[in-house]
């Protein structure tokens, strides 16, 4: 069957000489495996590789072939994206992030509203020249609705401990160790009302950004049992305290 969609790229992998995996997430068909062939110096046309970077946007073509794991692109046109391939910060988040979503969306369905907020959110992140300390916990943030495990905070008060686990604000120290100190669990309210739009108005120190994005991983870790901490973390971490 021939299938035309928008698609994002999470990563790549060196199948074998002259040819790539490219792991995508598409609009029409969820997240799909595709073999790319590498041209030789002989060759021309065919497919761009080097377009398949963490997060592009690409429009694709293929015969889709349920009964085999890797599928055959016919054609794949990217989106140009003016600054993230040429920011490092932008780059660094981009990489993080499609780690993100190779862990977070490991057997979840991919429904076109969530195909929606990730582009729109990628779209963004070219566009915006403020707030991006701050976007990778925003969108972090606004992922987890997506994923099924909205934290309440509508019981905060001052001194409360906030269950990791539960998702929720509690005025005694919960009986497991998945929580936060009150000095920490007073942050989550502004990390929850923050979107694209209002991210460059929460002034975090770069101590305090850090830990929240430890706080968001940890979080996550608790929520999706097929999660596992991105390899690129430390280097986010980096990027955003100098």
């Amino acid at each position: 069957m021939l299938l035309s969609s928008q698609a994002i790229v999470l990563h790549t992998l060196r199948y074998s000489d002259g040819k790539l995996i490219a792991d995508l997430l598409t609009e029409e068909a969820g997240r799909q495996s595709f073999v790319l062939h590498r041209p030789s110096v002989r060759q021309r046309g065919g497919l761009n590789v080097n377009l398949f970077q963490p997060l592009a946007l690409m429009e694709i073509e293929w015969n889709q072939r349920d009964q085999k794991p890797l599928q055959q692109l016919r054609s794949a046109h990217a989106t140009n994206l003016a600054s993230i391939p040429y920011d490092m910060r932008k780059t660094a988040v981009a990489l993080f992030l499609a780690e993100v979503l190779i862990g977070a969306l490991r057997g979840e369905p991919l429904t076109k509203d969530l195909f929606a907020f990730l582009r729109n959110s990628i779209l963004w992140l070219d566009e915006a020249d403020a707030g991006i300390e701050n976007f990778h916990l925003t969108f972090l943030r606004r992922l987890i609705p997506f994923l099924g495990f909205e934290p309440n905070a509508e019981n905060y008060a001052d001194g409360s401990f906030f269950d990791l686990l539960n998702g929720m604000y509690t005025p005694r120290q919960p009986l497991h160790e998945h929580y936060l100190l009150p000095q920490e669990a007073k942050w989550l309210p502004s990390l929850l009302r923050m979107n694209f739009s209002n991210a460059h108005l929460f002034a975090f120190s770069s101590a305090e950004r850090s830990r929240l994005l430890d706080i968001m991983i940890t979080y996550y870790r608790l929520h999706l049992p097929q999660f596992s901490e991105p390899k690129s973390l430390q280097v986010l971490h980096d990027i955003f305290r100098a």
